[in-house]
C-alpha cells in the first residue's frame, strides 16, 4: 500500500524556530549511559535500533528494505523512523561533537534519496512518519549552528514534507498511530513558525480529541485488544496533555477526567502476581499499579471479562481468570474469541500466546491464530474477523453474573462459516472451573478444544477422559464428561510453529498444548477443571434438550439455563 504524501508546501518554505519552547521538545530517544556506545556503532555504519533488536551491518551501504528473519516489519519501521539519527542527536547533546550531526544528516539524505526513487510501504507509513518527524525536528534544531545554510535548507524541506503528511487526513486512523501523528504535528505547530503556514495545532487538537472518544470504552478500557496497548495509548495521551499544558493548552476537563479513570482497568486486568497477562499483542510485563481489585469485571464493549476470587490470607494465591469474546476494533486483534486464561494458587495454569513480533512471519501467524489460544477451533483454521459493526451480535459476550459462590460468563462466536460456537464458563470459587462448549454446524467439522499449559508445567498423567497436570503448586485435574474422540499432547516446535508462546520480542518459549478433538455436526464438550482438591462440586450434568446445566455445590443443587 502506497500512501499519498498529502498537502505539499513549496520547497522554499521558511522555518522559524520558537526557541523559548525548545525545553519541552518530545523525542523518541533520550540520552543515557549507553548512548555513546550505540552512537559510535552507528558512526561505523553498524546500526543499533533497540535493545531487543539485532545490530545491522550497513558498512556496504544502507539497505532501507532490510529484511530480518525475525520481525522484519519492526526493523523497517525503526529504520524508516530514522531512529539511528535520534541516537546520534542524543550523542551530540552529550558531547557537542558536530560529527554526530554530520553523520545524522548523511543518513537522512540517504533515506530521502531512497524514498524519492522507491515506492516503499514504510517510507510513508503513519507510525514511521510520526516518529521520523520528531527525529527531524530534533536534528533541525540542533543543527542550526553546525551545518551550512544549503544543508539546513535540504533538511528543512524533508522536515516540511513530513509535517505536511501528518497534516493531511489521507493516512490518518483513529488508533494509537493517529495519536502519534497528532503528537508530532502538535509539536511542529508549537515549535516552528512556518511560512506559508497551515493550522497544524488546530488540526491536531481536533483529531486527537475525536480519537480519544474512539480509543476507550465507556468503562475506560482501551479498545485495541491488548493490556500492553492500554498502557501505550494511556501514556501517549498523558504525554500530549503534559506537552499542551506547557503552552497553556489542554485536551479538556472531560478527557482528562476519563483519562484518569483509565487507571481503574489495571485493578482488574492485573494478575495476583502483579503482572499483566499475555492477551493480544502484549509481552511479559509488570502492571503499573501496586494495589489491585479482586472483584469480577466485565466490559462487553472491549470484549473481556475477569472472574476472580481473593484468598484473604495470601492474595498472591488468589484465582484470576480472563475470558475474551468480541471487539470494537481489529487493531492488535488475535483470533482469540472464546479464549480464557487461568492463574491460581500462585502460578499461571493456562496461558495466552503473547505478541512475539509484527508482520507475516510463520511464528507471528501462529501466535495470532485460533489454535494458539485456549479456545475452540474448527478444522484447525481461523474464523473470519468480521468488521466490528458486523460482528456485533455474532461474536461477543452474551451473559455474565457473579455471586459469593460462583461467577458465570458466556460468549458466542459465529465467525466460522455455517457454524455457531458458544462457550460458558462457571468459576466455582472453591476451586473448580466448568466449561461448556456447544458447537452446531451445517456440516460435519473437526472440532479442537485447545489448552496452552504454562511453561513450568511439563508433566501430564492420564487419558482423554481424566488427565492430571502437575506443577509446583498444583495438581490440576481435567475431566471430559461428554468424552472426546482423542487427546493430542503437542510439544513446542518453533520451526513448524506449534505449542509456543512469546513473553519477549522475537523470542519463543516451548510449552505443552492439549488438543481434545471431536468430529461432528453438532456436539458439546463438558469440561471440568479442578485445581483445589477441597472443592466440593459433583453431579455435574448437562441436558442438551432443555439447555440445563446442573451440579451440586456443597450438597446444594444449582441449575443454570445455558
Amino acid at each position: 500500500m502506497i500512501i499519498s504524501k498529502g498537502v505539499q508546501h513549496k520547497m522554499n518554505t521558511t522555518i522559524n524556530i520558537n526557541k523559548s519552547y525548545l525545553k519541552h521538545l518530545i523525542k523518541i530517544t533520550s540520552p543515557n549511559s549507553d548512548t555513546l556506545t550505540h552512537a559510535d556503532l552507528i558512526m561505523k555504519d553498524m546500526f543499533f535500533l533497540n535493545d531487543n533488536l539485532s545490530i545491522i551491518d550497513f558498512t556496504k551501504g544502507i539497505n532501507w528494505d532490510y529484511n530480518h528473519d525475525v520481525g522484519p516489519n519492526t526493523y523497517k519501521l525503526y529504520l524508516h523512523s530514522l531512529r539511528p539519527v535520534s541516537i546520534l542527536c542524543n550523542a551530540f547533546e552529550i558531547t557537542g561533537n558536530s560529527n554526530y550531526l554530520i553523520k545524522a544528516l548523511d543518513i537522512t539524505l540517504d533515506w530521502n534519496r531512497f524514498q524519492s526513487n522507491n515506492n516503499h510501504y514504510f517510507t510513508w507509513y503513519d507510525h514511521s512518519v510520526a516518529s521520523r518527524t520528531l527525529v527531524l525536528t530534533d536534528l533541525y534544531i540542533l543543527a542550526q549552528d553546525h551545518l551550512s545554510k544549503s544543508k539546513l535548507n535540504a533538511l528543512g524541506n524533508i522536515l516540511i514534507e513530513n509535517i505536511n503528511f501528518l497534516y493531511d487526513d489521507t493516512a490518518y486512523r483513529r488508533n494509537n498511530h493517529g495519536i502519534m501523528m497528532d503528537r508530532a504535528l502538535l509539536q511542529a505547530g508549537m515549535i516552528f513558525d512556518i511560512e506559508p503556514s497551515l493550522p497544524y495545532v488546530e488540526k491536531a487538537l481536533h483529531r486527537i480529541k475525536d480519537n480519544f472518544k474512539h480509543s476507550f470504552s465507556v468503562k475506560s478500557t482501551h479498545l485495541e485488544n491488548s493490556p500492553e496497548y492500554h498502557k501505550v495509548v494511556q501514556d501517549l495521551f498523558f504525554d500530549v496533555e503534559d506537552f499542551l499544558q506547557c503552552f497553556d493548552l489542554t485536551l479538556g476537563e472531560e478527557i482528562i477526567h476519563r483519562l484518569t479513570n483509565t487507571n481503574k482497568y489495571y485493578r482488574y486486568i492485573t494478575k495476583p502476581n502483579g503482572k499483566l497477562p499475555l492477551l493480544g499483542d502484549t509481552k511479559g510485563m509488570n502492571s503499573p499499579i501496586k494495589v489491585k481489585s479482586y472483584d469480577s469485571f466485565i466490559d462487553s464493549e472491549a470484549g473481556i471479562a475477569i472472574l476472580q476470587n481473593k484468598q484473604k490470607d495470601s492474595p498472591e494465591n488468589s484465582t484470576w481468570l480472563s475470558f475474551i469474546a468480541g471487539y470494537s476494533t481489529l487493531t492488535h486483534k488475535h483470533y482469540d474469541d472464546l479464549s480464557f486464561t487461568l492463574y491460581a494458587n500462585g502460578e499461571d495454569i493456562f496461558v495466552d500466546s503473547g505478541k512475539h513480533s509484527y508482520g507475516g512471519s510463520p511464528i507471528r501467524k501462529y501466535i495470532r491464530s485460533s489454535i494458539a489460544h485456549n479456545t475452540i477451533s474448527i478444522n484447525n483454521r481461523n474464523y473470519s474477523l468480521l468488521d466490528p459493526l458486523e460482528a456485533n451480535g455474532k461474536i461477543g459476550i452474551t451473559d455474565f453474573t457473579t455471586n459469593d459462590f460462583y461467577s458465570f460468563v458466556k460468549g458466542i462466536n459465529m465467525g466460522y462459516k455455517d457454524t455457531k460456537i458458544t462457550r460458558s464458563i462457571i468459576h466455582i470459587k472453591s476451586g473448580t472451573i466448568i466449561i461448556l462448549d456447544k458447537i452446531k454446524s451445517n456440516r460435519i467439522v473437526n472440532i479442537s478444544q485447545i489448552f496452552n499449559l504454562a511453561p513450568h508445567i511439563s508433566k501430564t498423567n492420564g487419558d482423554k477422559l481424566n488427565l492430571t497436570i502437575k506443577s509446583k503448586n498444583n495438581d490440576i485435574i481435567i475431566e471430559q464428561l461428554n468424552s472426546a474422540n482423542s487427546l493430542i499432547v503437542h510439544n513446542g516446535n518453533p520451526d513448524q510453529p506449534k505449542a509456543i508462546i512469546s513473553e519477549k520480542y522475537g523470542k519463543t518459549i516451548n510449552i505443552k498444548q492439549l488438543e481434545y478433538t471431536k468430529k461432528a455436526k453438532e456436539d458439546f464438550f463438558l469440561t471440568v477443571i479442578t485445581f483445589n482438591p477441597q472443592s466440593k462440586v459433583d453431579n455435574i450434568q448437562f441436558n442438551e434438550h432443555n439447555n440445563l446445566l446442573s451440579f451440586n455445590l456443597k450438597d446444594f443443587p444449582v441449575n443454570l439455563i445455558i
